[in-house]
């Protein structure tokens, strides 16, 4: 399975509007459904299923010690800048839990021989992918229009592995497991 470890977030009026709004843009970028929002905390690729025992124990291990949280999604942007968009986020502020987990699942998943990530973890939320430099500005525009825009709270109890299916009309999640924090 293509698996990913997460933390759902729900669509908020303000998140279905600046989706809806990056959707309507002439450029060539595949935007994320409302139902598949999340914050990606470690991306593992091609997964054996036998290993997903394995995968829990490291989820419950980096878990350890974090107690429910709530972060604030605020802003807009795009990864590695405006100018070259390539990946379209949303901010995420009181993210340090989100960047205390993705650590300890790096040290735990590595030992289990999935790739480290050679990226600093930036919490963020993934709300496009920009499959073509065609027309980006309008991407920009839009972007920096939102810079400064509130898109809600919310509670984090849980971390989930997902499972990801790819299809002609986009991603489909599936949850494989969850672990609570605590």
């Amino acid at each position: 399975m293509r698996a990913f470890i997460a933390v759902d977030i729900r669509a908020t009026r303000a998140m279905v509007r600046l989706l809806d709004a990056l959707r309507g843009t002439r450029a060539r970028a595949r935007i994320v459904s409302p139902e598949n929002l999340h914050i990606t905390l470690k991306f593992l690729g091609e997964t054996d299923d036998g290993l997903v025992p394995f995968v829990r124990d490291a989820l419950a291990g980096a878990a350890v010690g974090e107690d429910p949280f709530t972060l604030t999604m605020h802003g807009s942007g795009a990864f590695p800048n405006a100018r070259s968009p390539r990946v379209l986020w949303i901010g995420v502020e009181g993210g340090d839990p989100l960047e205390r987990i993705a650590k300890r699942l790096e040290r735990a998943l590595q030992e289990l021989g999935f790739e480290r990530e050679r990226r600093r973890f930036t919490p963020h939320l993934t709300v496009g992918r920009v499959k073509s430099r065609k027309d980006v500005g309008e991407l920009t525009e839009l972007l920096t229009a939102h810079r400064d825009e509130a898109y809600g709270t919310q509670r984090v109890e849980t971390l989930q592995l997902k499972r990801s299916e790819l299809r002609p009309t986009g991603a489909v999640y599936h949850e494989v497991l969850r672990v609570p924090l605590g």
